[in-house]
């Protein structure tokens, strides 16, 4: 796990895998691309009570709000 690195990463760099953990926040100019290589790859934001907020299943290409198994396309 990679914890407070977001000081030493400069524009541009990548994380090439593993977790990041943002403890302080994380500001953001300009665009962000997760996952640009089309891995088959998960993406979860937790909210204060959901752990599945925002669910991203990339190898059925579904989005799911509040909801860990999306069933359709968003």
């Amino acid at each position: 796990m990679l914890t407070g690195m977001m000081s030493s990463l400069g524009a541009g760099s990548t994380i090439q895998s593993g977790e990041l953990d943002l403890t302080s926040g994380l500001d953001v100019e300009g665009a962000v691309t997760f996952n640009d290589s089309g891995a088959d790859v998960d993406f979860r934001i937790e909210s204060d009570d959901a752990t599945h907020m925002l669910f991203v299943d990339a190898g059925n290409d579904r989005v799911g709000i509040n909801e860990s198994s999306p069933d359709m396309r968003l």
